[in-house]
């Protein structure tokens, strides 16, 4: 113990002090930036780090994800509030479900926006953002419920795997009535309606994968029948493995799910699931 944290502390002092160029965070996609980095989160994943420095140090937390934890991967993520923006805050809506913040303020959106950030939220009022940002603040309490912090990465993905496996039906139905609608290709269509095609099972997954820390990518090809398909690949222990938990959730035909295609390699994934492309 006493040698990890002295390791610790060297890293942190040569991502401090270094004259190389920082690296870049492996996680980009997510838009993570220091104002919006879940500290407390990264602390809590690696206590070592945590002994070795205050919680209320950005500078020093920040400058060492981003010049040697992320390319190490000690990958970080975003606050579940950093998804809350104005911009995304559908305040008409809010005020027709909450007739008493009417009452109090009008209809002046910005006292409105100010008063949900810092009491809606805590009294559970919804409706206030667009279904995919509710959908990925439910993901964080959901990954909470569903994982801890004695889980292997391994464990965790398959965790993930199979709750989306029980709570999500492939959206069967309108896809052979040609009536598939936005919703079934999004997070929210799987994680709020419990609805999707591929493409709303790869986007759930990824945010799951992305609430967790664990690197991951979406995969765009084709299935060997030759529709277009998507499914995930994610990056355990250094290496690289597949999963589509859309082919393994065979809720459709009443047989539950499997793991047929859990965490195997890419030349396994191509036997069925042709050409693809990294997103």
């Amino acid at each position: 113990m006493k040698m990890m944290k002295r390791l610790v502390k060297t890293l942190i002092a040569a991502a401090l002090f270094s004259v190389f160029v920082p690296m870049t965070a492996v996680q980009a996609k997510q838009n993570i930036t220091k104002e919006n980095f879940d500290y407390v989160w990264y602390l809590e994943q690696h206590p070592d780090l945590a002994a070795a420095v205050t919680a209320d140090d950005h500078d020093t937390i920040w400058n060492f994800y981003e010049t040697i934890g992320a390319p190490a991967g000690w990958n970080g993520r975003r606050t579940k509030e950093s998804y809350m923006n104005s911009r995304d805050f559908n305040y008409k809506t809010f005020l027709a479900m909450n007739p008493d913040v009417y009452t109090a303020f009008g209809d002046d959106y910005d006292k409105i926006y100010e008063w949900y950030i810092t009491m809606g939220i805590g009294e559970n009022r919804s409706g206030a953002f667009s279904e995919d940002t509710m959908a990925m603040m439910m993901i964080y309490d959901i990954a909470d419920s569903i994982t801890d912090d004695g889980m292997s990465d391994r464990e965790k993905i398959k965790a993930v795997h199979d709750w989306l496996c029980v709570n999500v039906d492939y959206d069967y139905d309108d896809y052979l009535a040609g009536s598939l609608s936005r919703r079934s290709y999004s997070i929210a269509g799987a994680v709020i309606y419990g609805d999707a095609v591929c493409n709303g099972y790869m986007l759930a997954f990824e945010a799951f994968m992305d609430v967790l820390g664990i690197e991951s990518e979406n995969v765009v090809g084709w299935r060997s029948a030759g529709d277009g398909h998507g499914w995930n690949k994610v990056k355990l222990d250094g290496v690289w493995y597949e999963i589509d938990v859309t082919w393994d959730d065979l809720g459709l035909y009443g047989m539950g799910y499997n793991h047929n295609y859990f965490l195997i390699s890419e030349e396994q994934m191509n036997i069925d699931h042709g050409i693809y492309v990294r997103v």
